[in-house]
């Protein structure tokens, strides 16, 4: 008797994300209602799906070079200061990024924290 294949999964079909289109958002519309203005982290803490609390993950593409040398430059960092705990490159990366966005709230939205952007709302890219 000859062994039969296993059936085939049904496909699945993900719904397209609804809501605003970011980019009719203003300022304005961004900031965040909460009026916060304890020293408590500025970074969202809501549960991702990688079974780290309050993490969610990030692909980008880039131009090799610029990755290469941003290598580089995580290298000559974490030398850089002994006295500092040791970080992994994409913990690196992501201070990057966060202090990017502080920079970008303090001169668009008065220092306030944007509203996050729902995940789906930015469309995805491919890489060139």
């Amino acid at each position: 008797m000859k062994p039969q294949p296993r059936p085939r999964r049904k496909a699945v079909t993900i719904p397209k994300a609804t809501g605003p289109d970011p980019a009719a958002l203003t300022a304005a519309d961004t900031a965040s209602g909460s009026g916060r203005t304890s020293g408590a982290s500025r970074t969202s803490r809501t549960s991702g799906t990688s079974g780290r609390a309050g993490k969610e993950q990030l692909s980008l593409w880039m131009d090799a070079d610029v990755l290469g040398r941003a290598r580089t430059a995580w290298r000559a960092e974490s030398v850089a200061d002994v006295d500092q705990p040791y970080q992994h490159f994409s913990q690196w990366v992501a201070a990057v990024i966060e202090a990017a966005v502080i920079d970008s709230e303090r001169r668009h939205n008065n220092g306030l924290p944007y509203r996050p952007t729902p995940k789906g709302q930015i469309g995805r890219s491919t890489h060139r």
